[in-house]
């Protein structure tokens, strides 16, 4: 698909009083495949110049550091009061607590140049993301447990659901609610689904389904839609 695609840069500099923007082919300078930059760094500029990054998320962050380390002259510019982007690294006053607040993983085994980047460039530890753990503590109707339990006992929360719930994982009531979409889509394509649900809004879907009020709340708790009731079903 990608065969013989050119990748394009473009470069603001000053020339004098003024500043000249241009596309500039990284060819002249650099071979990205013969030096092997995203492991050992871009080769040292012949022609230096003064380079403006607009943005100081993480790609206008590594992109500045990689031109300012080959010699150019680089200045960022950014509109938010902080820098990161996506990332948003929060650490307490006193140093003892580290958490994220904006992206929730790096997905490692799809960004192959980003893990070059931090496993043998940098050679910073990477812990694994757990996606879900049978240990995670849940508490809901003032009733503490695991994920694990539950999912052994989908009654243990004491929701008020139908006959026709009781004993149901929120996974498995989601699922044949939600048969008649996949149904469509998979007989008569995404656009017939579309026409007939497109309107359709999570929540008035899984009610018009025939889900009770309480197997809908088991639902979005524990499979963390509550925000996401009032968006579009498909």
């Amino acid at each position: 698909m990608f065969k013989n695609t050119i990748l394009l840069f473009f470069v603001i500099y000053a020339q004098g009083e003024k500043l000249v923007c241009q596309r500039y082919n990284p060819s002249a300078d650099y071979s990205l495949q013969e030096n092997n930059s995203v492991s050992i760094g871009l080769q040292k500029c012949n022609a230096c110049l003064n380079i403006a990054v607009i943005g100081a998320g993480v790609s206008g962050l590594v992109t500045a550091v990689e031109m300012s380390m080959s010699g150019h002259k680089v200045t960022i510019f950014e509109a938010s009061d902080r820098i990161g982007g996506r990332v948003n690294t929060y650490r307490s006053k006193d140093g003892k607590f580290l958490t994220e607040l904006g992206a929730m993983r790096f997905p490692l085994d799809h960004h192959t140049m980003l893990k070059t980047y931090l496993s043998k460039r940098y050679k910073i530890p990477i812990e694994p993301f757990i996606e879900e753990d049978p240990n995670t503590i849940m508490y809901i109707n003032d009733i503490l447990t695991t994920s694990g339990q539950a999912q052994r006992n989908p009654n243990i929360f004491e929701y008020n659901v139908k006959p026709s719930e009781k004993g149901k994982t929120p996974t498995e009531l989601w699922d044949k609610a939600t048969k008649p979409i996949v149904d469509m889509i998979q007989n008569h394509g995404y656009p017939s689904a579309v026409e007939k649900w497109g309107s359709y809004s999570v929540e008035q879907y899984l009610v018009e389904s025939g889900l009770s009020r309480d197997a809908i709340n088991y639902i979005s708790l524990t499979q963390d839609i509550e925000t996401l009731l009032y968006t579009s079903v498909i």
